[in-house]
This record gives structure tokens, sequence and C-alpha cells, in this order.
């Protein structure tokens, strides 16, 4: 997947967050968190709610990363 959201993770670990405590606070379901440790697609709706909480732009979240075969 050409997009990482090793930043979101990076995020949580230093506002001391677990993901299991973002789930409860924004209402996800645990494949929806499983997806970012995959970095997997996950909704506009869901990133929209994690820059909302953590009043940060996606780019502080997610990147995009070329795929080296292209």
């Amino acid at each position: 997947m050409p997009i990482k959201y090793y930043k979101f993770l990076d995020l949580l670990n230093r506002r001391g967050i677990k993901k299991s405590q973002l789930r409860e606070l924004l209402g996800f379901g645990p494949n929806t968190i499983a997806k970012f440790d995959k970095h997997e697609p996950v909704s506009f709706e869901v990133l929209e709610k994690i820059c909302n909480y953590f009043d940060v732009q996606p780019g502080e979240i997610m990147e995009f990363v070329r795929d080296k075969t292209e």
C-alpha cells in the first residue's frame, strides 16, 4: 500500500493514547484500528474524525510512499 500511517501511530505514542482508547473515544470498530497497523485504506470519514480530534492536517498522520517497483 502506498499510504503509510506510521505518523499516526507515532502521534498516538507521543500523546500517550492507546489504540483501544481512541477506538472508544471516536467510535471506531476494531477492524478500523487494525487497518492502521497494516497500512490499509480507511475512509475519509475516519481520517476526518482523527484530524478533528487531534487538530492536525492529514499529512501529519499519513504519508504517500511511492512503490519502488513502478
